[in-house]
């Protein structure tokens, strides 16, 4: 259970010692400020999502509730191909499950904000290293062909599924699933049994991932003229020009272009269900039936995908996932704060549906195909790498420029009004 915090409540909403607005959290309606319960305050779901009451010493507290999986997902993505060719694909997905399932059911026995924070990051350790080595697995099992597509497609239709069906239910399946893993899955044999990990590249990549990352999701709570923003920005910046890339670096230039649509399609998913609970003050149960849309739209997506790939051209399956996406943030940022459902909201999360899927089966099935059995797993990790950290920067940026627009809105000293929160979230989007 979350720990309980009382939060300071007027008539403009919410604001810390020093004026500034915090990000995430619900405002009261206008004239209702009496009937402001602690339930009420704080209280956000989204990708990564945390029942959580938001304190003004914790400005950032959605964020960091968000941030420590993405940026382990993506993290340990870079590092798992590798592993997998050397030690088995399979054998590591199910280690991976394992350590998934095992940290998100401890999430459920914290108490306090800090503890849930550390043991979430915990449990992006094994969904990275599962996202990886399963997908990888599916390519060497599976012959190149229209059937590779269809199953790259239900794994990509997974996630949004996933996150309907609930965080509990996902925990207590990863666990089950373990033990019914190891029965029915077929012999695997190394790809590259005397393969060698460049321990020093792994470490130079992975902390300048983190770095990077955390310089940018905490830059909306102390800013950029903090001493320890810069450092910690420029210290990012040396590690990344010291991480030896070589070739692999050479070739994955025209990979890259997929991660501003995953920048992209996060923050535009995560903005339409802070409009829908922070503006017009929906229930949490209103907000996950309107989102029933997104999920059933993502599973059509991945049919579709799977049907065009070897009909046209790749970049013109990427394409429809490029023009979802633009139009999944223009109709955000073009909506009035008080709106019907099925005006804006519903084609937003028709086309949030179809932003993940297209371009995700694209560069997999790309990926795949380039490269031979022994370099499966890189040419995942490369992907995974690019789809989840994606992700994570974006809402990083999001929030940054969210704070600094909502902030410049209002005089100084003044707390937040509906007015400023929105100027902030059409900045972002």
């Amino acid at each position: 259970m979350a720990e309980k915090h009382s939060v300071t409540v007027n008539q403009h909403g919410f604001s810390d010692g020093d004026g500034r607005r915090l990000p995430y959290i619900s405002l009261p309606p206008p004239g209702d400020e009496d009937n402001v319960r602690p339930e009420r305050t704080g209280q956000v779901i989204g990708p990564g999502s945390f029942d959580s009451r938001v304190t003004p010493s914790e400005p950032t507290a959605v964020f960091d509730a968000i941030e420590p999986v993405l940026t382990t997902d993506s993290t340990f993505v870079l590092v798992s191909g590798r592993l997998g060719a050397a030690y088995e694909h399979q054998r590591l997905a199910l280690i991976g499950l394992c350590i998934f399932g095992l940290f998100s059911l401890a999430n459920g026995f914290c108490r306090s904000f800090a503890p849930f924070v550390a043991i979430r990051a915990l449990s992006g350790v094994g969904g990275g290293i599962y996202m990886l080595t399963a997908i990888t697995a599916l390519g060497l099992m599976v012959p190149l062909g229209p059937t590779r597509n269809f199953l790259y497609g239900i794994f990509a239709a997974a996630p949004p599924l996933g996150g309907l069906v609930g965080a509990l239910a996902l925990g207590a399946i990863s666990v089950a699933s373990c033990m019914i893993l190891t029965f029915i899955l077929p012999s695997e044999h190394p790809v590259d049994p005397k393969g060698k990990l460049d321990i020093i590249g792994v470490c130079l990549g992975m902390s300048g991932l983190r770095l990077f990352n955390i310089a940018w999701s905490q830059s909306p709570a102390v800013g950029w003229s903090t001493p320890s923003e810069i450092v910690i920005f420029t210290v990012s910046v040396v590690v990344f020009v010291a991480f030896p890339l070589g070739k692999i670096c050479y070739r994955s230039v025209h990979y890259a272009t997929q991660d501003l649509p995953y920048m992209s399609f996060g923050i535009s998913l995560w903005y339409s269900i802070s409009w829908q609970q922070v503006l017009r003050q929906l229930s949490v149960l209103q907000i996950a039936v309107n989102l029933i849309p997104f999920g059933l739209g993502s599973t059509a997506a991945v049919g579709l995908a799977a049907y065009m790939l070897p009909r046209v051209e790749a970049k013109l399956v990427m394409a429809v996932d490029v023009v979802a996406t633009i139009g999944a943030s223009l109709l955000l940022a073009t909506m009035p704060m008080q709106q019907t459902y099925s005006a804006q909201m519903f084609p937003v999360m028709l086309l949030c549906g179809c932003c993940p899927d297209f371009v995700y089966l694209v560069a997999q099935a790309i990926a795949s195909n380039s490269v031979t059995r022994k370099h499966q797993g890189i040419a995942s990790s490369l992907v995974g790498t690019l789809n989840l950290y994606g992700i994570s920067l974006g809402l990083g940026f999001a929030g940054t420029i969210e704070v600094e627009v909502g902030n410049k809105s209002l005089l100084p000293g003044a707390t937040a009004t509906m007015e400023s929160v929105m100027s902030g979230f059409n900045a972002a989007l």
